[in-house]
């Protein structure tokens, strides 16, 4: 009984300590698979935040290569557009952009007649329209002016009294013009040139400076680029100046000399041209408004009535104001004209040159001669105005 009883108490202790074993090892054996677990959640967590972070690098890089390109894209546009809108542009007419973005310019150059006979006494002139925006009371301004011949060719401008060979650029300043702001000023008055001028066919003219009442001063900073376009140059070679330049007959120029006009768009009598009902029509108008202008101008003279004659011309212009003074101050008493033969018609849109030759005379003239004067006619409403007439 004794001895049962020892077995029993060793079978016990012994799985008593089984049972601790197997305890121990089972709490051992979690433990490192925890540990294991968690160093694998670690290792994919820290996987995944490179692998995001890789990403969110890769989209920044993507993000950052798009808006380069887009910059560039745009820079090389704005560039493409800048260097096309220059390309574009002639001198002359890149110029004449940057002029009329000045806050005085020239709107209109003309070329006045004093007297058609005694150009000594009284020259022609030319004379610069302009306004004033410049937000200064004007005390003297200065101009420069160049001219072409009909041909086109660069003519040496001598004011009156000019003993020089005279110069490609002409300046001349016009001291006490008083210009308040707003004020366009220009009209009647100008620059004498010499006598022999009278080839001057078509202008251009620029403001190089003015000076105000208080001392304010300034000076054209496109002066030399003008000098660099027009200065010495043939028509020919200055690209654009069909819309830069003036007609000496009034008006902006579209050509740079009557032959052109006749190679381009105008009709003449001289050329074969298919509208042959349409020029001869023309060529009657023209004939019939000519003829009775000049009967008019006859009776105007004899009565000292301008008003005979004032609906032909064009109203403001200095054919208007010259006619209108010479019928009143009788400039040519008895005024006769004998006959009188349109020999030329240029058409060009609802502009008219011609040139009229008559044989005319008066109380002035030892007898009777031969003139040749060229018109610039505009048509507007079925009617013929005369916007400028020269003695040729």
């Amino acid at each position: 009984m004794k001895n049962f009883l020892l077995s029993s108490i060793v079978i016990l202790l012994l799985g008593i300590l089984v049972f601790l074993g197997l305890i121990f090892f089972t709490n051992d054996t979690s433990e490192e698979t925890a540990v294991t677990n968690v160093e694998q959640d670690d290792e994919v967590e820290a996987n995944d935040d490179s692998e995001n972070n890789k990403g969110i690098e890769e989209v920044s890089r993507e993000e950052e290569s798009s808006s380069s390109q887009q910059e560039g894209s745009k820079e090389k546009t704005s560039s493409t557009k800048e260097d096309k809108d220059s390309t574009e542009l002639s001198p002359a007419a890149d110029l004449e952009k940057k002029l009329n973005k000045q806050d005085i310019v020239v709107e209109n150059v003309e070329y006045m007649i004093q007297d058609d006979q005694y150009k000594n006494l009284y020259p022609d002139m030319l004379s610069a329209i302009a306004t004033n925006n410049t937000g200064t009371d004007i005390r003297d301004i200065t101009y420069a002016y160049v001219a072409w011949d009909r041909n086109g060719l660069p003519l040496k401008i001598k004011g009156s009294f000019d003993f020089s060979d005279g110069q490609y650029v002409y300046g001349g300043t016009g001291g006490n013009v008083n210009v308040a702001p707003g004020e366009t000023f220009g009209q009647g008055y100008g620059f004498e040139i010499d006598s022999d001028m009278d080839e001057v066919y078509t202008m251009k003219a620029i403001i190089v400076d003015y000076e105000g009442f208080n001392g304010e001063k300034w000076t054209n900073p496109l002066y030399n680029e003008f000098k660099n376009v027009y200065e010495g140059k043939r028509l020919a070679d200055v690209e654009g100046h069909e819309d830069t330049i003036y007609y000496r007959y009034g008006g902006q120029a579209n050509s740079n000399s009557k032959n052109e006009v006749e190679n381009s768009n105008a009709k003449s009598l001289d050329e074969p041209n298919e509208n042959t009902d349409e020029i001869n029509n023309i060529d009657n108008e023209v004939n019939s408004f000519i003829t009775q202008y000049l009967n008019n101008l006859e009776d105007a003279y004899a009565t000292s009535d301008f008003s005979l004659i004032s609906d032909d011309v064009v109203t403001g212009t200095v054919a208007y104001t010259e006619l209108r003074n010479n019928i009143t101050n009788n400039s040519f008493p008895n005024l006769t004209i004998f006959s009188i033969n349109v020999i030329e018609i240029q058409e060009n849109g609802s502009s008219v040159y011609i040139e009229v030759i008559t044989d005319r005379t008066n109380d002035n003239l030892d007898g009777v001669y031969e003139f040749v004067t060229s018109y610039n006619l505009i048509y507007n409403n079925g009617t013929f105005k005369i916007e400028g007439y020269s003695d040729l």
